[in-house]
């Protein structure tokens, strides 16, 4: 897991020679795509800003799953559930202060533990094992109009090794450097695996996620439009670095968490695709 400090954030490296649509076709940034500002994948990803007086910064990503819901990594919402104030921003631009762009409050967040805390000690042993790297976010107010909330796919089934995934995020637009987008950036990368609710993927080829994308989403790209399957969590086998693997939490896998939590808040209902 990419453990982040409030304030710091993570993005997608992407390679130049992958092949956009001509939707998502924007500005070539340090080996990445930067998503097209009325495109389907700026409409429901979204950023995680602090918000301190009056000045913003993203941490984190997620993605906009019902009108109200926003999932992304239990780690990104550490900071709401420890006092901090934290909104998200809708938009493929991030800003600095907080009258500017859209910003909506957030009601309430539940973790996956949260909800289903171990019990006992092989339980908890177990537990750490586990990827659980998921949350829920209610929003106090609906999304703006022109989001567009996307399905979760609803089975595992449908993911195999080699697969290529498309995955965005706000942050780092390059590994040694703290400099941080403040545009969406995009990229793809292929599965590697599929096993224990996580999806692991290949960041060898100089693309991928990286400091800030944490929490932000994995889409399969359809006929009918994007499809999120996974929530970044962070380096694999306790790598820190974004040029290995690097594991996101496997939404079909959470499926009966991301519906209870769903029913809990209030929510407007999930979508689930085959």
């Amino acid at each position: 897991m990419w453990m982040l400090l409030p304030l710091v954030a993570l993005v997608a490296c992407s390679n130049k020679n992958s092949g956009p649509s001509p939707e998502m076709q924007g500005e070539k940034i340090i080996n990445g795509q930067t998503a097209a500002f009325d495109g389907d994948l700026s409409r429901s990803t979204v950023a995680l800003v602090m918000v301190d007086a009056d000045r913003t910064k993203s941490f984190c990503t997620g993605t906009l799953v019902s009108k109200d819901l926003v999932v992304t990594a239990a780690h990104c919402v550490d900071p709401l559930l420890s006092g901090y104030q934290v909104q998200v921003s809708f938009g493929s631009e991030t800003y600095s202060s907080k009258n500017e762009g859209e910003l909506r409050e957030i009601e309430r967040a539940y973790t996956y533990d949260m909800v289903y805390p171990p019990h006992g000690m092989a339980d908890a042993m177990r537990s750490i094992n586990e990827l659980k790297d998921v949350a829920l976010i209610k929003l106090v107010t609906q999304a703006p109009k022109w989001a567009v909330p996307v399905p979760i796919l609803g089975s595992e089934s449908s993911l195999a090794a080699d697969q290529e995934l498309l995955i965005a995020g706000f942050g780092r637009t390059q590994e040694d450097s703290s400099a941080m987008s403040k545009f969406l950036q995009w990229t793809n990368v292929n599965i590697v695996k599929v096993e224990d609710r996580r999806i692991e993927v290949d960041q060898t080829k100089g693309t991928g996620a990286c400091w800030g994308d944490s929490g932000g989403p994995a889409y399969l790209k359809t006929d009918k439009g994007l499809v999120v399957v996974g929530a970044t969590s962070g380096a694999a086998y306790g790598d820190q670095d974004c040029h290995h693997h690097v594991v996101y939490a496997s939404l079909p896998g959470f499926r009966d968490f991301l519906v209870k939590v769903a029913e809990v808040l209030g929510g407007e209902a999930l979508v689930f695709t085959e």
